[in-house]
């Protein structure tokens, strides 16, 4: 493959081949990761070492995160609080990634303003979003709106 191969814009054909082969491989990492929290399962049954928390965390970024919180849902792997934080921290990330590659990123800017304005007109908060910024004092706390003294052993 050339260079130039790499940089063109791929035709319709070829983007539908791109998507359908994505699809295939987080089809495998799904079933892989199935698979490994299942013998997770199992090790817990019989009381053998379990497979370590990295590891299926590991599976579960690697696009086997929806595989990962059926299983653990299923087998009940909640060995610590930790694990699910993390879980639910690489699922939310893989979903606002995979919605934001269906964005272009001219119109990203835009969509966000657009969001903004209806959250803050639904909220009521139009006189609040034209105000002029607080300026706050150089220093917090009792006497912050007096210059700071600097002085040494007087």
């Amino acid at each position: 493959m050339t260079p130039e191969a790499l940089t063109q814009t791929p035709s319709p054909g070829q983007e539908h081949m791109l998507l359908l082969g994505l699809a295939g491989c987080l089809l495998l990492a799904n079933i892989l990761t199935w698979m490994v929290f299942r013998l997770d399962a199992r090790r817990a049954d019989e009381g053998a070492a379990r497979v370590p928390a990295a590891t299926l965390l590991l599976l579960a970024l690697l696009g086997g995160a929806f595989a990962a919180v059926g299983a653990q849902l299923l087998y009940g792997r909640d060995s610590s609080r930790g694990f699910g934080l993390a879980l639910k921290t690489i699922v939310a990330v893989q979903v606002l990634a995979t919605a934001a590659a269906f964005v272009p990123l001219d119109q990203l800017s835009e969509r966000i303003s657009a969001l903004k304005a209806n959250a803050l007109a639904a909220t009521g908060a139009e006189a609040i979003a034209d105000e002029p910024a607080k300026v706050l004092p150089r220093r917090f706390g009792p006497g912050s709106e007096q210059p700071a003294k600097i002085g040494l052993g007087g």
